[in-house]
């Protein structure tokens, strides 16, 4: 299942880091930005598609199971957090303090889930 699912978030990963960094940074004077868009609905798939997977595994596992190991929350908190930055992208204009710091959290566990993958924490 890993080696399935690494293509699909390292594509995740890279769009959301060119994002953050390219195109977030410069949306206030212009949201209405083609990149802006496109970039915004591709990370949504994703975050979606990853929140799907997790949502079967959690039925799967239950509930209990499922958030007794920290590693699945690396896994559901990230596209939760995108979501969020990306929707009150298009909603507010007054949070962008509140975006970044959401930035860099999901950010920070997208990485971490990255050696995850490479097994380097066990």
């Amino acid at each position: 299942m890993i080696n399935k699912q690494l293509a699909p978030y390292l594509c995740n990963l890279i769009l959301y880091q060119f994002w953050t960094k390219q195109v977030f940074n410069f949306r206030v004077n212009d949201k209405e930005n083609i990149a802006n868009i496109v970039l915004s609905t591709l990370i949504l798939m994703f975050s979606w598609y990853f929140l799907r997977l997790e949502y079967v595994q959690l039925r799967r596992g239950g509930i209990v199971d499922h958030l007794s190991s920290a590693w699945n929350y690396f896994d559901f908190l990230p596209p939760i957090f995108i979501t969020a930055v990306i929707m009150t992208n298009y909603i507010a204009n007054d949070i962008y303090y509140s975006q970044t710091i959401l930035i860099a959290m999901s950010s920070s566990m997208m990485w971490l889930k990255v050696l995850n993958f490479l097994r380097v924490f066990g």
